[in-house]
Protein backbone atom coordinates (compact mmCIF):
# COMPACT_ATOMS: atom_id res chain seq x y z
CA UNK A 1 0.00 0.00 0.00
CA UNK A 2 1.48 3.72 -0.78
CA UNK A 3 1.42 5.94 1.43
CA UNK A 4 3.00 9.30 1.47
CA UNK A 5 1.48 10.48 4.52
CA UNK A 6 4.29 8.55 6.85
CA UNK A 7 5.67 10.27 9.39
CA UNK A 8 7.40 8.62 11.76
CA UNK A 9 5.68 5.36 13.04
CA UNK A 10 2.02 3.11 12.47
CA UNK A 11 -0.40 2.39 15.22
CA UNK A 12 0.46 -1.29 16.27
CA UNK A 13 -2.44 -2.45 15.12
CA UNK A 14 -1.79 -1.13 11.69
CA UNK A 15 1.78 -3.01 12.00
CA UNK A 16 0.69 -5.93 13.18
CA UNK A 17 -2.18 -5.52 10.88
CA UNK A 18 0.99 -5.43 8.05
CA UNK A 19 3.13 -8.12 9.24
CA UNK A 20 0.02 -10.55 9.39
CA UNK A 21 -0.78 -9.52 5.44
CA UNK A 22 2.99 -10.47 5.03
CA UNK A 23 2.49 -13.97 6.82
CA UNK A 24 -0.53 -14.48 5.15
CA UNK A 25 0.97 -13.94 1.54
CA UNK A 26 4.37 -15.73 2.44
CA UNK A 27 2.13 -19.07 3.43
CA UNK A 28 0.26 -18.80 0.61
CA UNK A 29 3.15 -18.54 -2.03
CA UNK A 30 5.31 -21.53 -0.15
CA UNK A 31 2.56 -24.16 0.45
CA UNK A 32 4.02 -27.41 -0.77
CA UNK A 33 7.19 -26.18 -2.26
CA UNK A 34 9.39 -27.58 0.38
CA UNK A 35 11.92 -26.38 2.88
CA UNK A 36 11.67 -22.31 3.27
CA UNK A 37 14.04 -20.94 5.91
CA UNK A 38 13.93 -17.41 6.95
CA UNK A 39 17.34 -15.85 7.49
CA UNK A 40 17.61 -11.88 9.52
CA UNK A 41 20.82 -10.46 9.88
CA UNK A 42 21.66 -10.10 13.53
CA UNK A 43 23.53 -7.16 13.35
CA UNK A 44 20.70 -4.57 14.69
CA UNK A 45 18.20 -5.81 18.14
CA UNK A 46 15.19 -4.34 15.75
CA UNK A 47 15.66 -6.50 13.24
CA UNK A 48 14.42 -9.25 15.52
CA UNK A 49 11.30 -7.90 16.72
CA UNK A 50 10.28 -8.10 13.28
CA UNK A 51 11.59 -11.47 12.94
CA UNK A 52 9.65 -13.05 16.01
CA UNK A 53 6.55 -11.13 14.57
CA UNK A 54 7.05 -12.62 10.98
CA UNK A 55 7.35 -15.81 12.22
CA UNK A 56 4.27 -15.91 14.47
CA UNK A 57 2.35 -14.64 11.31
CA UNK A 58 3.58 -17.69 9.08
CA UNK A 59 1.06 -20.69 8.53
CA UNK A 60 2.57 -23.16 11.50
CA UNK A 61 1.90 -26.27 8.95
CA UNK A 62 4.28 -24.34 6.87
CA UNK A 63 7.34 -26.16 6.94
CA UNK A 64 10.07 -23.37 7.79
CA UNK A 65 13.09 -22.93 9.52
CA UNK A 66 14.19 -19.46 10.58
CA UNK A 67 18.43 -18.60 11.24
CA UNK A 68 20.39 -15.55 11.78
CA UNK A 69 23.52 -14.55 9.45
CA UNK A 70 25.39 -11.02 10.13
CA UNK A 71 28.13 -9.32 7.68
CA UNK A 72 31.63 -8.19 8.28
CA UNK A 73 34.19 -6.04 6.62
CA UNK A 74 37.43 -7.10 5.92
CA UNK A 75 40.24 -6.65 4.11
CA UNK A 76 38.73 -7.97 0.88
CA UNK A 77 35.80 -6.39 1.33
CA UNK A 78 31.94 -7.97 2.90
CA UNK A 79 31.73 -10.84 3.91
CA UNK A 80 28.45 -13.31 4.93
CA UNK A 81 28.78 -15.12 8.66
CA UNK A 82 26.39 -18.38 9.07
CA UNK A 83 24.78 -18.49 12.41
CA UNK A 84 22.07 -20.75 13.86
CA UNK A 85 23.26 -23.40 11.34
CA UNK A 86 21.86 -21.29 8.43
CA UNK A 87 24.86 -22.62 6.05
CA UNK A 88 23.69 -26.14 6.92
CA UNK A 89 19.90 -25.24 5.75
CA UNK A 90 20.40 -22.73 3.09
CA UNK A 91 21.24 -25.05 0.32
CA UNK A 92 18.24 -26.58 -1.84
CA UNK A 93 15.74 -24.03 0.34
CA UNK A 94 13.73 -21.55 -0.58
CA UNK A 95 14.88 -18.71 1.16
CA UNK A 96 13.14 -15.15 2.29
CA UNK A 97 15.10 -12.46 3.83
CA UNK A 98 13.09 -10.55 6.27
CA UNK A 99 14.26 -7.26 7.83
CA UNK A 100 12.42 -4.36 9.12
CA UNK A 101 13.84 -1.58 6.40
CA UNK A 102 14.94 -1.76 3.19
CA UNK A 103 16.16 1.72 2.71
CA UNK A 104 18.85 1.84 -0.48
CA UNK A 105 18.45 -1.83 -1.23
CA UNK A 106 22.21 -2.12 -0.94
CA UNK A 107 22.45 -5.12 1.67
CA UNK A 108 19.60 -6.98 0.48
CA UNK A 109 21.32 -6.90 -3.05
CA UNK A 110 24.41 -8.29 -1.04
CA UNK A 111 22.54 -11.03 1.08
CA UNK A 112 20.24 -12.13 -2.38
CA UNK A 113 23.66 -12.80 -4.27
CA UNK A 114 25.45 -14.45 -1.09
CA UNK A 115 22.82 -16.60 -0.52
CA UNK A 116 22.20 -17.68 -3.92
CA UNK A 117 25.56 -18.68 -4.01
CA UNK A 118 25.26 -21.09 -1.05
CA UNK A 119 22.67 -22.88 -2.83
CA UNK A 120 19.43 -21.38 -2.32
CA UNK A 121 16.59 -22.85 -4.77
CA UNK A 122 15.52 -19.10 -4.80
CA UNK A 123 16.01 -16.10 -2.70
CA UNK A 124 13.17 -13.18 -1.99
CA UNK A 125 12.95 -10.26 0.12
CA UNK A 126 10.41 -9.47 2.85
CA UNK A 127 10.58 -5.81 4.65
CA UNK A 128 8.05 -4.29 7.19
CA UNK A 129 8.69 -0.85 5.30
CA UNK A 130 10.45 -0.14 1.88
CA UNK A 131 11.98 3.37 1.97
CA UNK A 132 13.57 2.79 -1.68
CA UNK A 133 12.18 5.98 -2.79
CA UNK A 134 15.02 6.30 -4.78
CA UNK A 135 16.54 4.04 -7.78
CA UNK A 136 17.71 0.46 -5.99
CA UNK A 137 19.26 -2.23 -7.62
CA UNK A 138 16.61 -4.70 -5.72
CA UNK A 139 13.19 -4.69 -4.80
CA UNK A 140 11.11 -6.53 -1.74
CA UNK A 141 9.36 -8.89 -2.99
CA UNK A 142 6.64 -8.53 0.07
CA UNK A 143 6.37 -5.26 1.54
CA UNK A 144 4.81 -4.48 4.40
CA UNK A 145 4.75 -0.09 4.02
CA UNK A 146 6.21 1.72 1.29
CA UNK A 147 7.32 5.18 2.31
CA UNK A 148 8.11 7.53 -0.38
CA UNK A 149 10.03 10.02 1.50
CA UNK A 150 12.73 9.71 4.43
CA UNK A 151 11.57 8.32 7.16
CA UNK A 152 12.63 6.58 10.15
CA UNK A 153 11.04 3.26 11.78
CA UNK A 154 11.70 4.10 15.81
CA UNK A 155 9.31 0.79 16.91
CA UNK A 156 6.30 -0.98 17.25
CA UNK A 157 3.64 1.44 18.35
CA UNK A 158 5.83 4.20 18.60
CA UNK A 159 3.37 6.18 20.53
CA UNK A 160 2.41 3.72 23.59
CA UNK A 161 0.59 6.77 25.72
CA UNK A 162 4.30 7.80 27.21
CA UNK A 163 4.00 10.39 24.77
CA UNK A 164 7.03 10.15 22.73
CA UNK A 165 5.54 9.48 19.82
CA UNK A 166 3.34 12.40 20.20
CA UNK A 167 6.33 14.74 20.50
CA UNK A 168 8.53 12.98 17.60
CA UNK A 169 5.28 13.79 15.82
CA UNK A 170 5.11 17.55 16.42
CA UNK A 171 8.73 17.62 15.80
CA UNK A 172 8.40 16.10 12.21
CA UNK A 173 5.80 17.94 11.86
CA UNK A 174 7.24 21.37 12.81
CA UNK A 175 10.46 20.32 11.11
CA UNK A 176 10.40 22.53 7.61
CA UNK A 177 9.92 20.56 4.34
CA UNK A 178 12.69 21.18 1.35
Amino acid sequence: MWDDSWTVARSADEIEDAVQKLGREISLDYVGTGPLVFVTTARVSSVLYFFGALSRAINPNLPAKFVLVDMVEGPQGRKLVYLDGAEKVIPGAHVIIARPLMTSGETMAFLKRELAKAGAKSVKACVLVDKTWRESEVRADYVGFHATRSVFLAGYGLDDGTGFGRLLDHLIKSTPKD
